[in-house]
């Protein structure tokens, strides 16, 4: 793969508390965490492309950060008894609050800054020393305080994921749904008419994230569509600039 096409959200280890609705809430733990996704030790079967509710639980957390996931890729039993991975799932985050947003970045920023400082992160030693640094505790009511003053008088606005995988989808994209300023999507559960929502389109080459805002109405159950706030044609010019470059520094608005 081309250096340009490498991903940039680096895996970190971590061991978290995690609960997925599948029936009822079952625990787990993740094996490595990134911005926009975790890996989860699971020696059940969970087939790619499912929707998934999730909790997640950060150390010195009040409560969970509750979100929608999608099942990205499955290391089944005897994939892992061949690598050196463990058996388990990766969930990509599918739809998530700007709450949730600001809380998940700023726990990977300090995971990252502690998995920095060791010579062997492990999913073990970063845990244990993210829970025994006054770090780990410290941080969470400030910074909470923080978010909660930030988002005080906004609506705590949905944010939907969507990863083309290849630049032909995203190109399509352009096409057949920017310019004509609405976009499809399924979700198994209720957003309520005329919401505002943010849409994050993933540059399949760099993992960059390209923000359009819109509000999104049911047409029938699970069945949603985003008609974007600006036009299709106003907003062409920087999607085609973040398609040939994969990254979305052009992109002035903020939609937090």
């Amino acid at each position: 793969m081309a250096e340009n096409e490498r991903r940039r959200d680096n895996r970190l280890p971590v061991m978290l508390d995690i609960e997925l609705r599948r029936g009822g809430w079952t625990t787990y733990s993740t094996e490595d965490v990134s911005r926009r996704g975790i890996f989860i030790r699971m020696a059940t079967k969970c087939p790619v492309g499912q929707l998934l509710q999730m909790r997640l639980h950060l150390p010195g957390g009040d409560a969970p950060l509750e979100m929608m996931a999608r099942v990205a890729r499955r290391v089944s039993l005897d994939e892992a008894l061949q690598g050196s991975r463990l058996p388990g799932v990766g969930l990509e985050f599918y739809c998530l609050s700007n709450r949730v947003v600001s809380d998940w970045e700023d726990f990977i920023r300090r995971v990252s800054r502690i998995a920095a400082t060791l010579d062997h992160p492990s999913s073990c030693t970063v845990t244990r020393v993210l829970e025994s640094t006054e770090e780990a505790s410290a941080d969470s009511l400030p910074a909470a305080s923080k978010r909660q003053t930030a988002h005080n008088g906004q609506a705590d606005r949905p944010n939907l994921i969507f990863r083309p995988y290849t630049m032909e989808r995203m190109q399509r994209f352009l096409t057949n749904e920017l310019l004509k300023n609405t976009f499809n999507l399924f979700l198994p559960y209720h957003i309520d008419n005329n919401s505002k929502v943010n849409l994050r389109v993933i540059h399949p080459r760099t993992d960059e994230e390209f923000v359009i805002e819109g509000f999104i109405t049911q047409r029938k159950k699970g069945d949603y569509f985003i008609d974007f706030v600006n036009t299709g044609e106003s907003i062409a010019p920087r999607f085609r600039a973040f398609m040939s470059t994969g990254s979305a520094h052009q992109q002035q608005e903020s939609y937090q």
